[in-house]
């Protein structure tokens, strides 16, 4: 296609430099330079014609040879509008080298060149440049793609949630638990009786355990997952908007294939986000995993206590 499109292009600049010396030639002798300008547009314009009847045949060759055979390779562009401009490239190549053909030989004479010559040349570059437009048109889409899946490449996917616990209130909450220990050691020490016990835990147990356990839980309920939200929305309008500028390039690449051609389709369905789970994130585990996760020193801790007391 693009060598079909050079020549098209090549063709277009030269019917340009012929219109130029046909008018010339009405009222000068023109050069032999100029003479030859005309012989190589008759030739190539033959050769353009030659190519373009032989266009079908020359994709299904390639078709046939390529990687995947007939799987992701381009229909036939001669269809709708460029199907029309196609024919009307064929009609005003036949009337541009008829008229070369009865021309040249008598260009060196000034020969008259009547109005209709000049308007089918210039109707010849117009159908020949939108003719590369179809041509190319694939190509276009495929070069598009290419920039896109680049720009997917430079986009950047946090990949971790960067979080640090309310530092004051969890200061409080693990000083409660050291209340708590020394409380439980006193009492193992014979230094404090149950009633003692009881009353300490009645007068300051709110303040010093409950409370900030409470508090400790409301903070991170308010900024880690405030955060977490962000953190999944931002993930969320990133994936979207890659999936469907990666659909929609797909879509615009697969208007130019075969219509019995499914394996870019297939390919598509095979991405993950159509099997992917919806996590929710208001379930009791993701807490626990969460706390987990942000405080595992606290936790370890009070593991490490629980194992002393059974010891003693």
């Amino acid at each position: 296609m693009t060598g079909l499109s050079s020549q098209l292009q090549n063709c277009n600049s030269l019917t340009a430099e012929v219109r130029v010396i046909a008018t010339r030639a009405q009222m000068t002798t023109i050069t032999s330079t100029e003479y030859d300008r005309l012989e190589l547009l008759r030739d190539s314009l033959s050769y353009l014609s030659y190519t373009l009847y032989d266009f079908d045949s020359m994709l299904d060759k390639a078709a046939a040879n390529s990687t995947h055979k007939w799987h992701y390779f381009p229909d036939r562009l001669f269809k709708g509008d460029c199907n029309s401009v196609f024919q009307s490239v064929n009609t005003s190549i036949s009337y541009q080298i008829s008229w070369l053909d009865s021309f040249i030989p008598d260009a060196y004479s000034s020969p008259t060149v009547s109005a209709g010559v000049f308007t089918n040349m210039t109707n010849l570059r117009t159908h020949m440049s939108r003719l590369s437009e179809c041509l190319l048109a694939y190509k276009k889409v495929l070069d598009d793609f290419e920039t896109r899946l680049h720009s997917f490449s430079q986009a950047t996917f946090r990949t971790g949630l960067s979080y640090e616990p309310p530092v004051a209130t969890l200061s409080t909450f693990q000083r409660g638990g050291q209340w708590i220990d020394d409380l439980y050691l006193s009492y193992v020490g014979n230094l404090l009786s149950k009633k003692d016990m009881a009353k300490m835990f009645a007068d300051k147990g709110y303040s010093m355990v409950v409370w900030p356990a409470s508090k400790l839980y409301s903070d991170m309920e308010i900024s880690l997952f405030t955060k977490l939200s962000d953190f999944i929305d931002e993930q969320e309008t990133l994936m979207v908007s890659f999936y469907s500028s990666l659909l929609d390039g797909f879509a615009d690449i697969q208007r130019h294939l075969f219509a019995n051609d499914t394996e870019l389709e297939l390919f598509a369905r095979r991405f993950p986000i159509w099997r992917m789970p919806i996590a929710n994130f208001q379930m009791h585990g993701v807490l626990l995993f969460i706390y987990i996760f942000i405080s595992p020193q606290v936790v370890d801790n009070r593991r490490e206590k629980r194992e002393n007391r059974k010891l003693n």
